[in-house]
């Protein structure tokens, strides 16, 4: 989400600093001086540039992160099931007036038989759908012995076989 939004900022710097830098060169051409308020108004582009490189980067670094956190538990975590819980959408984030996430709730037992519960926010609304996950509902998932709260949940498509996985 991060990078998205820091590069809506990044392009709109650009374009705002290019308008406004063409601004002032046409300006000048035509004779007008502008007493300094062609930089200020470059300035503003920048600013928007100087927040958005930021939130690229820590978007770029939260995806790194979680992306090994998954691999850790991919190739480390214990495969066991689980019974869903809950399922709702997620309205946090819509595409097309539509959400594009949806939450499940699950619980599981971990290695020494304690009742785990798990929440992910960000499970494909359309594997949710074509999988018809409901509560009460089997589901696939893998958790390290030594942190049970670091799990995956694990969706197959079922159509294509393609596995989906739920950090």
């Amino acid at each position: 989400m991060g990078i998205l939004v820091g590069g809506f900022f990044i392009v709109f710097g650009v374009i705002w600093v290019a308008f406004t830098l063409g601004m002032f060169l046409f300006l000048k051409s035509q004779g007008v001086t502008d007493n300094g308020m062609g930089t200020l108004f470059s300035g503003i582009g920048g600013i928007f540039i100087l927040i958005g490189v930021p939130m690229v980067i820590s978007g770029v670094i939260n995806n790194r992160k979680r992306q090994a956190e998954e691999n850790k538990v991919m190739t480390q975590g214990v495969a066991t099931t689980g019974k869903v819980t809950f399922v709702d959408k997620n309205y946090s984030l819509l595409v097309n007036e539509k959400p594009i996430y949806s939450i499940v709730e699950f619980q599981f037992k971990d290695g020494s038989g304690q009742l785990r519960t798990s929440r992910k926010e960000n499970v494909d609304s359309d594997l949710v759908i074509r999988t018809q996950m409901a509560v009460g509902n089997e589901v696939n998932l893998k958790y390290l012995l030594e942190n049970p709260d670091e799990n995956v949940l694990i969706l197959t498509h079922p159509q294509t076989g393609e596995q989906s996985v739920s950090i």
